[in-house]
């Protein structure tokens, strides 16, 4: 193939020529200023996603794509005719420094950009046309760019990110070195000062090894086929190891090269030492990870008495070194190591570019949120508070996994009151973080991690923690119910209760409080949507008790209004399916507390005609299963028990979800005699037991009396009275 540009167009060695007048700037230049160069195979993944990205820049700057295919059989070499101005076919041999320097043999432009298929340019790239235009484009042999390496299969992570070189002035005597993770280098007999800059602002995203993605590509097993012949040659280098430790697919297929590599550095021995510090990062996050935490504390030893300024060990390899300890609970090691990694990792915060110029390893910008968790909380088991007050400003909650959040919470709610402004940092975790969560990918959502607080800010309340006042001088819907927890009075607790605004930000121990004293909920709370009711009915049956203290509200405080029938309905529904009864009796008495309420309201909302066996399956299966329970009770009461256990298995087959509910109540079928003046004796001193409180003495005489006690199974659940092997 060669060029002709004078018209211009692409000419292949059958003389066929392409025209690609919309393809670039070529038609309006003689020389473009950017030969764009790559090489690719298979990459009908991705490769559309990156000359998109270019478009922009192609319209900027005159610019020319020059791709090397080394033997694309999935469309790839489709997708390169539609946009690439020069594409080749290349025999791969195992070098990509050779297929680089074949592409930039072809280019045409003043500097040459080195770009993969599965990376793509982002949005801003202003600062790449300053740079063309300033004198420093004349002047400098080669120009750094910033690289996103992502980690997560939608990329929606930060990622990881390293500088390096990706751009050379083509008249420079440049070439590509290496098999594998080729560079650029001047050639042997360059005598001037290598001038290079760093466009820090300008990034090329990289999703090339997503887990996932790189084992479909097998580009670990690639490149260390590659490199194991070049290591038989140079088993010393540094630079050489550390590629195959990078090119390893599991932590444990490392260890034979990190141990090659430790060994040489202790006998003062190696190549490209420049190196070094990274391997012995290495080395100390394969110990850590195996756990040998033996020689990880050697290497770390070593490695800080070797390169005690080096951003690998002082952020990288502290950062490993604490989340260890953390989880050998050695917190005053963590506590030593994590302050050399938080005053060089804030060193790094303010000023990254002055270290980007190192390949840095995911742990920077992915696991150094996790390690200021376990920093702050190994600083708060050494009872340092201010360093740790300090720390909690810095974690960000929505970064750092489920597990260290939680432990992050627990630790902070226990000992924030020794902190010197324990409001502050109770308001900055509670109100500040929460924002934070809401475009989270890390497996918690702002509704999860709110419901982390309010469970440990609840159970501090049940303990009289130091914290509860703290709480309640939030002015927030946490801080009036912890409020409204404080007070003594009912009257008080009813009238900060009133201030809450969405009754599903407040600890459940409010709903215990109220339902406990028998006091109506402010109007606020019947003013919500039904959803919020059923979302907090279905947190509350972790409560203690909650069933009795539920059965006996529902009694002393009946349900007037449709809100108040909602509510009782919703709360009903979570301790059924929550199986939160302590005996037979309770569960019977639920399943009819809550078909009485709930089919109060299913007569106010639905039409007769719907309340069919042929149709009832349209309703929600709340209703359903209270519609089921009205029937079952109703056969119960006038004897036809068969009949009443027909109802409940036609219940079960349309509202699974109460299975232990029904379980409950066939248990109790079966236990009751099938007379009709029995059943009709226990439903009358069922009416007249409700018409008294649970403690009123006129209950106890009734439960005597030898009328209770020849059915005091059919209402307590007890045990019938059985002669002669029958049921009396």
């Amino acid at each position: 193939m060669y060029m002709d540009w004078s018209t211009p167009r692409m000419y292949h060695s059958d003389g066929k020529g392409q025209d690609f007048k919309q393809k670039g700037w070529l038609s309006q230049m003689s020389t473009p200023l950017l030969s764009i160069g790559m090489i690719v195979k298979d990459e009908i993944r991705c490769i559309e996603r990156c000359f998109k990205s270019l478009e922009g820049l192609r319209k900027d700057l005159p610019c020319e794509l020059v791709v090397a295919d080394t033997g694309s059989t999935d469309g790839t070499r489709e997708i390169l005719e539609k946009y690439a101005d020069v594409v080749f076919d290349f025999e791969w041999c195992n070098d990509f420094a050779a297929a680089r320097n074949a592409v930039l043999d072809r280019c045409t432009g003043k500097w040459h950009l080195q770009l993969d298929a599965d990376e793509w340019l982002c949005d801003d790239y202003e600062e790449f046309i300053q740079f063309c235009n300033s004198t420093q484009f004349q002047t400098c042999h080669t120009a750094s760019l910033r690289i996103r390496n992502h980690h997560l299969d939608d990329v929606s992570d930060e990622g990881s990110e390293f500088i390096t070189e990706r751009m050379l002035r083509i008249n420079s005597g440049f070439r590509f070195m290496g098999k594998v993770h080729e560079a650029p280098r001047p050639p042997a007999d360059f005598s001037e000062h290598w001038r290079g800059i760093v466009l820090s602002k300008v990034f090329l995203h990289h999703d090339g090894y997503v887990a996932k993605i790189a084992q479909d590509k097998k580009k670990y097993k690639r490149n260390i086929k590659i490199l194991e012949p070049i290591l038989a040659e140079h088993p010393n280098s540094m630079r050489i190891l550390c590629q195959c430790i990078e090119s390893t697919e599991d932590i444990s297929e490392r260890l034979p090269y990190v141990e090659t590599g430790v060994k040489t550095l202790r006998k003062e021995e190696g190549e490209d030492l420049n190196f070094a510090p990274s391997l012995l990062r290495h080395a100390i996050i394969t110990y850590a990870y195996l756990g040998k935490f033996e020689q990880m504390e050697e290497v770390w030893q070593f490695a800080r008495e070797r390169y005690a300024d080096s951003i690998y060990i002082n952020i990288d390899g502290a950062a490993i070194m604490v989340v260890s300890y953390h989880g050998k609970k050695d917190y005053k090691k963590a506590v030593d190591i994590g302050e050399i990694w938080y005053k060089k990792y804030d060193e790094y915060k303010k000023d990254s570019n002055a270290y980007l110029r190192h390949t840095l390893g995911p742990l920077v910008l992915a696991s150094n949120e996790n390690t200021y968790a376990a920093y702050f909380e190994s600083l708060c088991q050494c009872e340092k508070w201010k360093d740790a007050e300090q720390v909690l400003y810095d974690i960000k909650m929505a970064a750092i996994s489920p597990q260290n959040l939680g432990a992050v919470i627990n630790i902070f709610i226990d000992d924030a009151a020794n902190f010197s402004n324990p409001l502050k940092a109770l308001k900055w975790v509670v109100e500040e973080q929460k924002e934070r969560f809401k475009e989270n990918k890390n497996g918690v959502d702002c509704h999860q991690y709110n419901s982390m607080l309010l469970a440990k800010m609840e159970e501090h309340f049940r303990k009289d923690g130091e914290l509860s006042p703290v709480i309640a001088q939030m002015e927030n819907d946490v801080g009036y119910s912890a409020k409204a927890l404080l007070q003594q009075d009912d009257y008080e607790m009813i009238r900060y209760a009133e201030c809450i605004q969405d009754w599903g930000n407040v600890m459940s121990l409010l709903y215990e409080r109220i339902l406990q004293k028998h006091l109506l909920f402010p109007a606020k709370f019947y003013q919500q949507n039904s959803e919020v009711w059923g979302s907090v009915a279905s947190a509350l049956p972790i409560l203690p008790e909650l069933c009795a203290k539920f059965l006996s509200y529902a009694e002393n405080v009946p349900a007037l209004t449709v809100e108040q029938q909602c509510w009782y309905s919703n709360l009903a529904s979570a301790l059924l399916t929550a199986k939160k009864w302590d005996s037979q009796t309770q569960a019977v008495a639920l399943c009819r507390c809550f078909a009485q309420v709930d089919q109060e309201l299913v007569a106010q909302m639905y039409l007769p005609q719907i309340l069919t066996d042929t149709s009832i399956h349209l309703i929600p299966i709340g209703h359903r299963f209270s519609w089921y329970l009205k029937q079952a009770f109703e056969a119960i009461q006038t004897g036809k028990l068969k009949e009443s256990i027909a109802i409940l298995r036609k219940a079960l087959e349309s509202a699974p979800v109460y299975n232990a509910a029904i379980d409950a109540l066939l248990d109790y079928v079966s236990t009751l005699n099938s007379s009709p003046e029995l059943l009709a004796l226990a439903e009358k001193i069922r009416g007249i037991l409700s018409q008294y409180s649970p403690d009123d003495p006129a209950v106890q005489a009734i439960k005597q009396s030898p009328a209770y006690q020849k059915v005091a199974y059919l209402i307590d659940g007890v045990n019938p009275p059985v002669v002669g092997g029958l049921l009396q």
